[in-house]
Formats: structure tokens, sequence, C-alpha cells
């Protein structure tokens, strides 16, 4: 193996470690002596590789982004169902990622409730790269094939639904529910929301 693989590994491998420690206590709380521990990782090769903390953090919220970026263009639209169907079947992405990824929910919600009040900046600036591209990206394919004349209704909808989904998907849409307490409880509340949300836009816009 060359060293440029072994150094990837190396680094993927306190960034996997961090999601999860970053995930489950939080910036200000987070050890990296317990990443070290967790990840079998000594001190030194963490700092050869990463200044501190706080650019650890950094690549592991953006590597988080990342991944939930490229799971969302697995996302192809069924044309043989209806607009609202299409939104439901969108939405069972984020339903498998969070089911699959666990940790990387824990710290999508983090980051996005509580970042470090110095890296708030950075940390939006990377959801927006990765988390609202994706999302828009498949929200404007939808309302394009369902409605592919009406401009206007199209930017209406992409926006609406995009405003929906990022409230949905953070605690601020469930805050009595948390996904390191109950994943399946915080996923199901997040459906029944953005099924609220379809009723409620659809039947608001659609017929205006």
């Amino acid at each position: 193996m060359k060293q440029a693989q072994k150094t990837q590994i190396s680094k993927e491998k306190i960034i996997t470690t961090a999601i999860a420690e970053f995930g489950t206590y939080g910036y200000a709380a987070a050890s990296i002596n317990r990443i070290c521990q967790d990840g079998g990782i000594s001190k030194g090769k963490l700092y050869h590789h990463f200044d501190g903390k706080a650019e650890i953090y950094m690549k592991a919220v953006a590597y988080c982004y990342q991944a939930f970026a490229a799971h969302m263009h697995g996302f192809t639209i069924d044309k043989s169902a209806d607009f609202e169907q299409n939104l439901l079947s969108l939405y069972q992405l984020f339903r498998r990622f969070w089911e699959q990824n666990p940790e990387m929910l824990n710290l999508f919600v983090e980051s996005r409730t509580l970042p470090p009040p110095e890296l708030r900046e950075e940390v939006m600036r990377v959801r927006t790269q990765f988390f609202n591209d994706a999302v828009k990206e498949k929200l404007r394919e939808i309302v394009l094939f369902h409605f592919p004349k009406d401009e206007a209704k199209q930017q209406v909808l992409v926006a609406l639904f995009f405003t929906a989904i990022d409230y949905i998907t953070t605690s601020i849409g469930t805050p009595e529910i948390h996904p390191q307490s109950d994943l399946t409880g915080y996923i199901d509340a997040q459906n029944e929301l953005f099924q609220t949300a379809i009723h409620i836009f659809l039947y608001g816009c659609l017929n205006s």
C-alpha cells in the first residue's frame, strides 16, 4: 500500500471516530483524548494530520454532508407516480441515510442547532454547499417534471419544500425527541411532519 493511501486511511479513521465523538458529546465536551482512545490512534498521529479540535470538527461535519449529498444523488423520479408520491420517495432517502448512519445524524443535529460560535459561519457554508444544493437539486427535478410549464410555481414549491425539509431535519422541528435517545421515534416524527407539510403546501398552493 502506498504512503498516500495509508495517510488517507489514517485520516478517515480519525474523522469517523470524531463523528461519533462530536455527535455524542457536542463540540465543547468532545475530547481529543477520547477520539484517540476510541479510534486506537496516537495523539502524535492525530496532530500530524490535523491542527486541532476545530479542524477535526469541521472535517467531520464536511464528511457527513458530503456523504449525505452523494446519497441524495441516488434519487430518480418515478414517472408513473404523482407529485406527492415522488416527494415522499425523496424523503425516504433521508430515512435510509439516518438509519444507516446514526452517528452522522447526531452530528447533523448538533452542528445545525448548537455549532460552536466561532465555527458557525463555516458550518453553514459547508451545509449550503452540500446539503442545501443536493436537496434543492432533487426538488427542482421533481417540480420540473410535474409542472414543466409553470416557472412561478416551480420556484415557490422548491422554496417551500426546502424550507420544510431544512426545518424538519433538525431537532428544531422535533424538540421533544433526540436521535440519540430514540432514533426510530425521531425519524418517524420527521416523516410525519413532512407528510403534514406536503398536505398543507399542496392544497394551499397548487389549487391557488
